[in-house]
């Protein structure tokens, strides 16, 4: 039996190769150790060819680096790779692309053997992309990544200096150790319905650019939903933030929003110019949305009351923020899913048309902001409708307050502190 498939027409722009890699010796048994007869399939495919794994159990001890302008496929959604490390080896990444493009179709990356990691140095992720002095071109689409103790999808970008492009597709991760989806320093990445669950976060993203989130699930995560900080021309529509939070082991760190736009003590530009849209945020343990340039990718990490005001450019409207009303506590006396839509030390903040109800706190809070408008909400069966909060930071206030609608509030529809 022939080990390679050439796709007839040379002369075709359609032309290339398809290498099987049970013609290069792999069991897929679920039983048998296929690293050497993978990489050897890898090595066997030429520029432009695809790897296809047909039905079955991989086994793999060691990592598997993607060759540029390649596709590794299955047909059927049949094909899983499943981490076997040697005792006592370190964690591995499943696939390492360090140059691109590189693609991904239909197969299960099954991590749920990976040791644990000695130190934060060896956390890995199950597909790691580097751009390594160039850019990302990467995609993956229909894949499912479970387990291990690293993130599902790691892609570390080309920064401010390089135009990267990464497509995250019908994609299901799910019980990653870190986060289900982390983006570094990428400029440019379209992530769309996808699920990520039961991870630290569902997705988080960092010192980006242009990326937009879109028609996404990020359900039961111990941390935030999505998360992104010093990052700029995001957007984040359209999906779906639900039970995120309270479930870090670390007691400290338990606090996660559905959807948070942070920051930290890092000397860094903090988050601007993006819109948060049209998103399901449900009873999520800290709350539903915050903008907070003062919240540091830590939770140990103190806030600083007294951070300047940050131009945050930013929207947000037509989202359903519910909370936890009655939960469990989150610390001291308060209550797990504090505020629907939580702005603080921003400015030039739009918050337009959205419904906040059954939250503990308030349904909207404007925390030492400026220049927020606040019109076309609808807010009730909170402990306060809309709360104005300004503890002395210069140039806090100067908002406007249009019509809302706001009704069956505990204490008070429009709260305003000095």
């Amino acid at each position: 039996m022939s080990s390679k498939t050439t796709i007839p027409g040379l002369d075709s722009p359609f032309a290339g190769t398809v290498i099987n890699v049970k013609h290069r010796g792999a069991e897929g048994d679920g039983s048998t150790d296929d690293t050497k007869c993978l990489r050897a399939a890898i090595n066997a495919a030429g520029e432009g060819g695809a790897i296809y794994f047909p039905h079955g159990t991989y086994l793999v001890s060691g990592s598997l680096v993607a060759k540029s302008k390649q596709v590794y496929f299955s047909l059927t959604d049949g094909a899983t790779i499943k981490v076997k490390p040697p005792k006592g080896s370190k964690p591995f990444e499943v696939f390492d692309a360090k140059s691109g493009p590189v693609e991904f179709h239909h197969l299960t990356l099954d991590l749920l053997e990976s040791e644990p990691p000695k130190d934060k140095k060896e956390v890995v992720p199950g597909i790691l992309a580097r751009a390594g002095g160039g850019r990302i071109d990467l995609v993956v689409s229909s894949c499912r990544i479970r387990g291990g103790f690293g993130q599902g999808i790691r892609v570390s970008g080309s920064g401010a200096s390089g135009r990267d492009r990464v497509i995250v597709r019908d994609v299901l991760v799910e019980d990653c150790y870190e986060s289900g989806l982390t983006l570094n320093e990428v400029n440019g990445a379209r992530v769309e319905a996808s699920r990520f669950e039961r991870c630290r976060n569902g997705i988080q993203a960092a010192s980006c650019r242009d990326v937009v989130i879109h028609a996404v699930t990020v359900a039961d995560n111990r941390r935030h939903g999505i998360a992104f900080r010093f990052s700029h021309d995001w957007h984040v529509t359209t999906c779906v933030a639900k039970s995120n939070g309270g479930e870090e082991t670390d007691k400290e760190k338990l606090r996660g929003w559905g959807i948070a736009a942070g920051g930290g003590p890092e000397d860094e530009t903090p988050s601007s110019d993006f819109t948060i849209t049209n998103n399901i945020c449900e009873g999520n343990y800290a709350g539903e949305i915050t903008l907070d340039p003062t919240e540091a990718d830590d939770a140990t990490t103190e806030q600083d009351e007294s951070a300047v005001i940050v131009e945050q450019r930013a929207r947000i409207s037509g989202n359903l923020c519910w909370g936890s009303k009655g939960g469990t506590p989150l610390e001291g006396e308060q209550l797990r899913g504090s505020h629907g839509i939580h702005v603080r030390n921003s400015s030039d903040v739009v918050v337009t048309d959205n419904l906040c109800h059954d939250n503990n706190n308030s349904g909207l809070a404007i925390v030492n902001s400026s220049h927020v408008l606040v019109q076309g909400n609808a807010c009730f069966k909170n402990t306060n409708g809309i709360a104005l909060f300004n503890h002395d930071l210069e140039g806090s206030g100067d908002h406007l307050i249009g019509m809302n609608m706001l009704y069956d509030n505990e204490e008070a529809d429009l709260k305003g502190m000095p």
